[in-house]
């Protein structure tokens, strides 16, 4: 028998199957089995030729003309390419990637008629992780399948999908909003249900991206095999807060954005009178025609995002949200300090309002609940402010829209970010939260105490029990009087009040402290918040606000909020009003001390020093601010 050379077998390997590829006759099911089979043959093989010998990826593809190119990520360099053009407009695409310090990865993506076919990615032990199909019916892709390692399906991707109908029917006089997105899942009872019909029960959305009356949500331009789902959770969140609303669901033009004007026009057919884009680029010409097209319809309020770049966007500007449009607001996402997100483009001349868009609960694609950040989620909490401003007054016209949602703004201290202000509440109501007084007690008085503090106690969360609460205040109240301090009146009262307002989050703390504050007499004291959970970014079970962080957001200052289940409350609430009445938020390393990071019933010590550093409270002004 002749023996051949390891060597030899590579050209092999490949000229059998490039003679396999160029007998193919498109859509033959057989050869396309085939074709996949030698293609995982072939990344196989080069994995394990990788592993001997680098250079042997060139003995691999010598004999057959190919296009060698090196493959860039943000301008450095991570790997090779070799391409492959074969009859029929059928390809391969063969990636060797290294990333510094990172092991290698092969993939190969085969394309056929010109259209992507499957993709195989495979590690440095040549074991297939991921592997993935697309199924074409009517050169239309429908769905994804996903694969594994011997190519057999897994499971299914849907990408087009026949809308289905629905027995829940909208009310007529419901404001029609539309959001222009990579589309939405309309096959989830909580979308599909909520979409805007015609008198027949469709959809009257549109995917200007494909032509169709099919807007799923599907955004393929960083790679058709992975596909990324945006449109579903920026418009659950506006449904979410918007009331009776009927969506518009549109999936953007990417491939030609000319067609931006049609999408405006379409919108406008149907009635449409707020229109969300929670998107945008670089490229200015993408969005003249959109700019045409709004210009004409100034009854239609456009709420665009500022954009995720982490920039200025007056000094470098993205679109369409640098274009000046009278009836657009552009809208960026605020963190708990109220200022710009991280990530989150501004702009003092091109972005007009903060909002807190940061964790917000949305529904993902998969029907599954989910956090969200970013820009595109301020865009869509300003259209449900939008769309619920209109559908108590359907008269106004968009400046009067307009002027309704500036008087919904606060003016920050810090004016450098955007255009008018931050919107603390988006989901704030006509009318007030309402408070009751349920308990009102004197403390007992120590005669050697040299400074009282009244608190005002508020149960956000109906699981604080007020006998608990009494008890840990007077446990605080003795801890507190080794430095001359003392608790000498205590108010305790109940909120009956929408359930987000039950938790810490910033941009709510506004809506609770300004109507808590206005029953309160000028001398108040210090506020302390009962609350379900925190929603900031940083969480604690309890958290102190005092000048000195609260320099963008007065409004908390002088509160203590303090979540349900905190341990040790007696030592929790004398650690966080000792941060307040001193204005630092500093620890002690002694374990004993109060002040102590770890919570413990044994940390009640406090130093000459820190007494007299709490003492300040009762001598500082309202404009100081220490650290």
């Amino acid at each position: 028998m002749t023996k051949i050379s390891v060597k030899r077998i590579r050209p092999l390997l490949l000229t059998a199957l490039l003679s396999v590829m160029l007998c193919m006759l498109p859509g033959v099911g057989l050869a396309a089995a085939q074709l996949e089979s030698e293609s995982l043959d072939m990344v196989s093989q080069a994995c394990q030729d990788q592993q001997k010998d680098n250079n042997n990826i060139q003995l691999l593809f010598r004999d057959i003309e190919s296009e060698v190119s090196p493959v860039r990520y943000n301008g450095n360099r991570v790997g090779q390419r070799y391409f492959y053009a074969l009859p029929n407009n059928d390809s391969v695409r063969f990636d060797v990637l290294q990333p510094a310090g990172q092991p290698v990865r092969f993939v190969l993506e085969l394309r056929r008629e010109d259209r992507p076919s499957l993709f195989i990615g495979m590690d440095k032990d040549c074991i297939v992780r991921e592997a993935r199909r697309i199924v074409y019916q009517n050169g239309q892709a429908i769905k994804l399948e996903l694969l594994d390692k011997g190519l057999n399906r897994l499971s299914d991707e849907l990408l087009n999908p026949e809308p289905v109908g629905s027995d829940f029917a909208v009310v007529d006089s419901a404001v029609a909003v539309a959001m222009v997105d990579s589309g939405v899942n309309y096959l989830l009872p909580e979308i599909n249900r909520r979409l805007a019909r015609d008198s027949t029960g469709r959809m009257l959305g549109y995917d200007f991206w494909e032509m169709d009356a099919r807007p799923f949500d599907v955004h393929s331009a960083g790679s058709p095999f992975f596909v990324q789902r945006h449109g579903t959770r920026t418009a659950s969140l506006m449904l979410s807060e918007a009331g009776e609303v009927r969506l518009v669901s549109y999936r953007y033009p990417r491939p030609d954005m000319q067609r931006m004007s049609q999408l405006v026009e379409h919108a406008d057919s149907l009635g449409v009178r707020i229109i969300g884009l929670p998107l945008g680029s670089n490229r200015e010409e993408d969005w003249l025609t959109f700019l045409e097209a709004a210009k004409a319809r100034p009854h239609i309020l456009f709420i665009v995002s500022a954009g995720n770049n982490g920039r200025d966007i007056d000094a470098k500007p993205v679109y369409p949200a640098s274009m000046d449009l009278e009836n657009m607001v552009v809208v960026t996402s605020a963190d708990d300090f109220v200022r710009p997100a991280e990530r989150t483009n501004w702009g003092k001349k091109s972005v007009d309002y903060l909002l807190p868009a940061e964790r917000q609960k949305v529904i993902k694609f998969s029907g599954e609940q989910g956090l969200a950040s970013g820009s595109s989620y301020a865009v869509s909490r300003m259209v449900a402010l939008a769309a619920k401003l209109l559908s108590i007054s359907p008269d106004m016209d968009t400046a009067q829209l307009q002027a309704a949602i500036k008087a919904r703004s606060i003016t920050p201290v810090e004016t450098t970010w955007v255009r008018i202000g931050y919107i603390p509440d988006p989901l704030k109501e006509e009318g007030t939260p309402k408070f009751d007084l349920v308990a009102s007690e004197m403390m007992n008085q120590n005669k050697s105490v040299q400074y009282s503090l009244s608190l005002n106690l508020l149960q956000l969360d109906s699981r604080w029990q007020k006998e608990l609460v009494l008890e840990a205040v007077e446990g605080a109240n003795k801890i507190l009087e080794q430095c001359q301090l003392s608790i000498d009146a205590v108010n305790f009262y109940s909120m009956n009040a929408r359930d987000y307002l039950q938790d810490l989050e910033t941009g709510s703390a506004y809506t609770i402290l300004q109507e808590f504050r206005a029953l309160l007499p000028e001398s108040r004291g210090v506020e302390i918040l009962f609350a379900r959970e925190s929603r900031m970014e940083v969480v604690f079970e309890a958290e102190a606000f005092g000048p000195g962080n609260t320099a963008t957001r007065p409004w908390l200052q002088d509160s203590v909020w303090i979540a349900y289940g905190s341990r040790d409350l007696p030592v929790t609430i004398a650690h966080e009003l000792f941060h307040v009445l001193s204005n630092t938020g500093g620890h002690a390393p002694s374990p004993q001390n109060l002040m102590s990071a770890e919570s413990s019933l044994e940390n009640t010590e406090l130093t000459p020093a820190q007494c007299s550093l709490a003492k300040t409270y009762f001598t500082r002004g309202d404009s100081d601010s220490s650290e």
